[in-house]
């Protein structure tokens, strides 16, 4: 997926680290579990590279 990642001041919406018109791109493995019959749940997210 791509994303805008940014911090802004709350007081006023200044950015003040980041690039708001600068995406980048991130990868994530999702794993999933399920006991027998039950719903699946994600157990653990991970940022990969």
């Amino acid at each position: 997926f791509s994303q805008i990642d940014v911090t802004r001041r709350l007081s006023d919406g200044v950015v003040v680290e980041g690039d708001p018109q600068r995406r980048t791109e991130a990868t994530e493995l999702w794993t999933f579990v399920r006991v027998q019959g039950g719903p699946w749940l994600l157990s653990a997210i991970q940022q990969t590279g």
